[in-house]
């Protein structure tokens, strides 16, 4: 609703990479965050989580990996609205997402 994320308005977001600095399998993923309008840079911490052949698809083994990320961005950085009781500012994300070969 047009209280909390209004989602119905601005349906899209996107989040684009500028900068990874990988350390063993974890990550540090820097980029820009377009939510409800607005662009503003945030930060994830992502760790690698498997790979493997997934055997989900019948017929198919697909050599995949998966990853997991966190972060968290400002809901009043973005133009929302922070007066919602009980709702705090803060959003947190956790991202979770594997790759197909």
């Amino acid at each position: 609703s047009p209280m909390f994320l209004d989602t119905n308005t601005h349906q899209k977001s996107r989040f684009t990479s500028t900068k990874v600095f990988v350390k063993g399998t974890t990550a540090t993923i820097t980029g820009d965050l377009m939510f409800h309008g607005v662009v503003k840079p945030i930060t994830l911490r992502a760790k690698f989580s498997g790979a493997g052949v997934n055997g989900m698809m019948p017929g198919k083994k697909l050599d995949t990996v998966g990853f997991e990320a966190n972060g968290s961005f400002k809901r009043s950085d973005f133009a929302l609205k922070t007066f919602v009781p009980f709702v705090s500012d803060e959003v947190q994300l956790h991202i979770t997402a594997a790759f197909v070969k």
